[in-house]
């Protein structure tokens, strides 16, 4: 077994490898919705999601070495991966307004690099990683999610019930059939992520565009 501790190249290779397959899944899901398969495309669409999630986390283990085993020792939990997410969709509400006033004052729109470094700026000042790290309260989160959406499934459910049969505990047998509505909203929802953090395969992919990115996130 390799235990040894992943480089930064390595992480940014990992991240970016996991934000185009999110791509991917969301074009294979799109695919399979257009053809009658809404319910896997559901799934794939989650998966996606989780996907970039982990592209996430990777590209902050790489800016944050010293955080790096919190960021990614739990990436195998799914709760955990949805709520990376959930802090990237808060990253982007939070810090709108700000983008908002920036065009305000100068007439220009913030580029997508600097879109994204105001993200990741943010998503620092959330502290990820202790969120990445919290496997107990990640799984308590969702179990209190559960408890409070009756008639709605939270994202690692809604994959599970789009890929399986079940006997629900009233005695009903359950398909994947009850989810084929919600593909549409999933894969926009995917979409969404994809489109706001676009920047990330550029800025991974480059050294020069990456190592200028570390300075502007850090003095952010």
């Amino acid at each position: 077994m390799n235990t040894s501790i992943p480089n930064e190249r390595l992480l940014r290779v990992a991240a970016f490898e996991c934000f185009s397959n999110a791509h991917s899944l969301r074009d294979e899901a799109r695919l399979l919705a257009e053809n009658g398969y809404a319910a896997r495309a559901a799934a794939l669409a989650i998966l996606g999601l989780e996907e970039f999630a982990k592209a996430i986390a990777y590209s902050l283990a790489a800016l944050l070495p010293e955080r790096q085993e919190s960021l990614i020792k739990r990436l195998d939990w799914h709760e955990v991966k949805h709520l990376i997410a959930s802090s990237a969709e808060a990253a982007e509400i939070e810090t709108e307004d700000y983008r908002i006033e920036f065009l305000q004052e100068t007439g220009f729109r913030v580029t997508p690099e600097e879109r994204l470094e105001i993200l990741f700026a943010q998503l620092l000042r959330y502290d990820v990683a202790s969120v990445a790290a919290d496997l107990k309260g990640a799984k308590e989160y969702f179990k209190r999610l559960r408890k409070e959406l009756t008639h709605a499934l939270p994202g690692p459910d809604l994959k599970n019930a789009a890929l399986y049969v079940d006997i629900s505990p009233e005695g009903e047998v359950r398909t994947p059939k009850r989810v084929e509505d919600l593909a549409e909203s999933q894969i926009l929802g995917l979409e969404w992520f994809l489109g706001v953090y676009a920047a990330l395969s550029v800025v991974l992919e480059n050294d020069a565009v990456w190592a200028d990115f570390i300075r502007r996130v850090h003095r952010a």
